[in-house]
């Protein structure tokens, strides 16, 4: 298609291209890599309670030694005792579900307005048929993957050590130990992975917002006014609309000026058009020159607060006459008239020789995170006025005293000029910049709560696996302080263990988390995706809470009552 469009019309398209993208491509393109790392943090969320589940149910089986001996004993075979296990295992993991599905209902009520506005979503989000089935499987999995071990754990202490003395605790095994240790040192690790990509957006959302837009969005009213074709002709509907709204508009109670805008900046761009600069070559042959291409009335960049660096505005006489002018962003006179004077130089447009009046500052026109780029200004009188291409206009409405309070009054004010004129989409400048980052807020909120999970997970499985040594190892506390050991050395012979299982953690944790922090660096924005003090910050963090996961237990054996503890034995 692109070839005979070109052979039909080589002049105006020679040199260009086409690609087919397919509709939802072009839906979910931007939003897919968010959709991956939140499906990702999911599913390290879910490695992480089941590894927790696992230690509480190997833990749970060690104090049930005798009873299992006792049902060997009565002639139970090792695999229906592991199937009762199992059953066991299943009923925790059903209610576990259960639960999510309760708390999963209201976080999608409490968050559907800000998952819709950051997603490109039609309807609500409902807890449908396929919703319940994918969590039966996953709840059925992961009861079946992380509970078969525990069972087989516990099936395989000798039956004369379980029966020997009863109401002795036995002492676990090397296997036991380590597989405890693993899922411990595997629940930081990936806690610390959650927690330096949280981090991670957390940096680049504090730089995005702290970057300068180009305007000025205090005290900024907007709101969209569509174009009837046919009731407002194409070369009467500034006179006969726009100047009318205008002039009602700046006599309204706290309005200090008010003009019009094709496509207002931070919501749109790529609205680009061909251009060329007078006298001046093609930096390379058959290429063309593109740059976002706006038209506006007088006083919208005073209006919206961007800085008119050189020349002067636009005023209405501006496109009436033979002489067309443009104003260009300082981006267009840094690109062509880099060391001079831009104001007086003339473009092409459609053909057409254009003057430059004026320069004005750079807006980032697609959003915060996006460069600002060359960008024309045409006056909204000009023969080639895009206002009429888009059928819509955007009002802008410079105000004293909050912008709200403006809001009401300007309904009525266009309906002074006609009372069968919409006028929709009433939001301040400050509302359409926090909308503009509301995707990358909703992935911070999110993956900070998963990573905020996750810490209470991997401390709570850190405190659970040393308070269950400590109780294994009671009365070899007992002697140790029986022989004089101070309480002190207690308290590190129990926090060496501990720590060294976070230490190790946290280790592997760095190691994952920079190998998978590459795979982020499109969702940031002025933060590497191996910034140092994110790694260290969040790595101390972690190290932190697992020292205090740690003293707890082994503060409260440094405690044991040395008769106490031995007369157990």
């Amino acid at each position: 298609m692109a070839r005979r469009i070109e052979e039909e019309h080589p002049a105006q398209q020679a040199g260009r291209s086409a690609a087919a993208v397919s509709l939802s491509e072009t839906v979910t393109g931007n939003v897919r890599p968010t959709l991956l790392l939140l499906q990702g943090a999911v599913l390290l969320v879910l490695l992480i309670a089941c590894a927790n589940v696992a230690n509480l149910l190997l833990a749970r089986t060690s104090t049930r030694q005798q009873e299992i001996a006792v049902r060997f004993a009565l002639g139970a075979s090792r695999g229906h005792i592991v199937r009762q296990l199992l059953v066991e295992s299943l009923l925790l993991s059903l209610l576990g579900a259960l639960l999510g599905v309760l708390l999963g209902a209201w976080g999608v009520n409490a968050m559907g307005n800000l998952v819709r506005a950051s997603f490109p979503l039609t309807g609500d989000l409902p807890l449908n048929g396929r919703v319940l089935g994918f969590l039966l499987l996953i709840s059925v999995g992961s009861a079946l993957t992380f509970g078969l071990t525990p069972a087989l754990q516990a099936t395989r202490t000798p039956l004369r050590a379980s029966l020997a003395e009863p109401g002795a605790k036995q002492s676990p095994s090397r296997a036991h130990r380590s597989f405890r240790g693993a899922l411990v040192v595997t629940e930081v690790a990936l806690s610390l992975v959650l927690l330096v990509g949280a981090g991670l957006l957390l940096r680049g959302f504090l730089k995005l917002l702290s970057t300068e837009p180009g305007l000025e969005p205090r005290h900024v009213l907007t709101a969209h006014l569509p174009i009837t074709p046919n009731q407002y002709p194409r070369e009467e509907v500034v006179e006969r609309l726009f100047q009318p709204i205008l002039e009602k508009a700046r006599t309204l109670p706290g309005v200090e000026s008010a003009a019009l805008i094709s496509l207002l900046p931070i919501q749109t761009a790529w609205t680009s058009g061909d251009y060329a600069v007078e006298g001046e070559l093609p930096a390379e042959p058959g290429k063309t020159l593109f740059a976002e291409f706006r038209t506006t009335s007088p006083d919208l960049f005073k209006s919206l607060g961007i800085p008119l660096l050189a020349g002067r505005d636009f005023t209405e006489d501006d496109g009436r006459g033979a002489e067309q002018v443009v104003i260009v962003n300082q981006a267009l006179a840094r690109r062509h008239f880099a060391g001079s004077e831009a104001v007086g130089r003339r473009l092409l447009i459609g053909g057409q020789p254009v003057e430059i009046i004026g320069v004005v500052g750079d807006v980032r026109q697609a959003g915060l995170d996006q460069q600002p780029l060359p960008e024309v200004h045409l006056p909204y009188n000009h023969p080639r006025s895009t206002l009429w291409y888009f059928q819509a206009v955007t009002l802008v409405l410079k105000t004293r005293t909050a912008p709200a309070g403006v809001a009401a009054t300007l309904r009525g004010a266009v309906r002074a000029v006609d009372s069968e004129q919409p006028l929709y989409n009433i939001m301040t400048m400050e509302e359409i910049i926090q909308q503009s980052v509301a995707g990358r807020r909703l992935s911070l909120t999110l993956l900070g709560s998963f990573a905020l999970i996750a810490l209470v997970l991997a401390t709570a499985g850190l405190y659970g696996v040393i308070s269950y040594l400590v109780s294994q190892r009671t009365q070899e506390i007992g002697i140790r302080m029986a022989l004089g050991a101070p309480p002190g050395r207690v308290v590190r012979l129990v926090m060496d263990q501990g720590m060294k299982m976070a230490g190790l953690g946290i280790g592997v944790g760095l190691v994952a988390a920079f190998g998978l922090s590459r795979y982020m660096e499109s969702l940031l924005y002025g933060v590497s995706g191996t910034d140092p003090l994110t790694f260290g910050v969040f790595a101390l963090l972690l190290g932190g809470v697992a020292l205090l996961a740690t003293w707890l237990p082994a503060r409260r054996a440094s405690r044991v009552d040395p008769i106490i503890a031995i007369q157990k034995r």
